[in-house]
This record gives structure tokens, sequence and C-alpha cells, in this order.
């Protein structure tokens, strides 16, 4: 099952860029480009836009998430797998 969504990942190029590329060009835009005009003291500004882009992710990976489930449902390959000697965990 797991080899199945890593090769879906794979083939799908919008999955991949969005998990790989965005929250490495988010960082770069927010540390370098908006950073000395946001900074606005004695704290280091990459403490606060690292969880905040990690935040960002993991909600970025949830909806892809729910949309392969919801895609594996309407195409009927879950009534498949539960046919299957597979077990539910």
């Amino acid at each position: 099952m797991f080899v199945r969504c890593m090769r879906h990942s794979l083939r799908n190029l919008d999955i991949l860029l969005t998990a790989v590329m965005q929250p490495l060009a988010t960082l770069i835009i927010f540390v370098y480009m908006f950073g000395g005009a946001i900074s606005g003291g004695d704290a280091n500004y990459i403490n606060y836009v690292v969880p905040g882009i990690i935040t960002l992710t993991v909600g970025y990976c949830a909806s892809f998430t729910a949309i392969s489930v919801n895609t594996d449902l309407s195409k009927g390959i879950i009534d498949r797998f539960r046919s299957m000697p597979i077990s539910r965990s």
C-alpha cells in the first residue's frame, strides 16, 4: 500500500512540486525578501517563520491525502481492497 501511494505521489507532478518546492520557496521569500522589512527587534525572524512553514506544509499534505482518499472512494478502489485479503491496519 505504501509503494502504491508513493508511486501515485511521484507520478503526480503537482503534488510533488507542492510538497517539496512550495515550503522551500516560501521560506526563501519570507526570510530573504521580507525578513529585513518585517523584523522589528532583537528576535531572529527565522525562529518564527520555520514553524509557520512546517504548519502550512502539514496542512497541504493533509489536503492532498484527503483528495487522494476521495479519488479512491469515487473510483471504487476501496471496494476492491475490501474484497482482497488485506489486513485492516
